[in-house]
């Protein structure tokens, strides 16, 4: 009973939030939709980022709508939160936010990248001026993984290994 009341207590947010964010009331049967630049901000209030992944969900399904209604959203945003009748929140762990991060660099959503682009993410985009990984850094990082060339790689098993502390070069190429 304890968690049925937590969860409600997390819809009637989440509700809040919806509204909140809402600009739009639609002709649809009157009820109040987000729009593609409010449901971003919404995703926002929520704590999830919103990428291009996330977003797309709200429109699966077939529906041809370019707005959400409150039963999406509450539906989506629930399950990303990892929340349902049966379970509390749960944190991502570093190799879920590890795979989310590439996906956020994989701009056609094939669950690969080729080394030179982890390359580029890892040592340009992902450094500061305050923790720069040096070419050398970035070659040791590939003897590890015992990865060479330009494969194409897995980079949900490239996480996973790594979370694993056993690399496993056969199952993280793709294609050399």
């Amino acid at each position: 009973m304890e968690d049925h009341n937590a969860i409600e207590i997390t819809k009637q947010h989440l509700r809040g939030i919806f509204a909140a964010a809402c600009t739009d009331h639609t002709a649809q049967k009157g009820e109040m939709r987000l729009n593609p630049r409010n449901l971003r901000e919404a995703v926002v209030m929520t704590g999830l980022f919103p990428s291009k992944r996330l977003v797309d969900e709200f429109f699966e399904g077939g529906s041809n709508s370019t707005s959400v209604n409150l039963g999406r959203f509450l539906e989506v945003i629930l399950e990303n939160l990892a929340i349902d009748d049966d379970d509390d929140m749960k944190e991502p762990t570093v190799e879920d936010n590890l795979v989310e991060l590439f996906h956020l660099f994989d701009e056609e959503g094939t669950g690969t990248m080729r080394i030179k682009d982890l390359r580029h993410l890892m040592m340009e985009v992902l450094t500061s001026d305050k923790t720069e990984l040096s070419r050398a850094e970035f070659d040791e990082f590939l003897d590890y993984a015992k990865l060479e060339g330009d494969a194409e790689i897995d980079y949900k098993v490239l996480a996973s290994n790594f979370m694993l502390n056993k690399p496993k070069p056969e199952s993280i190429v793709i294609d050399k």
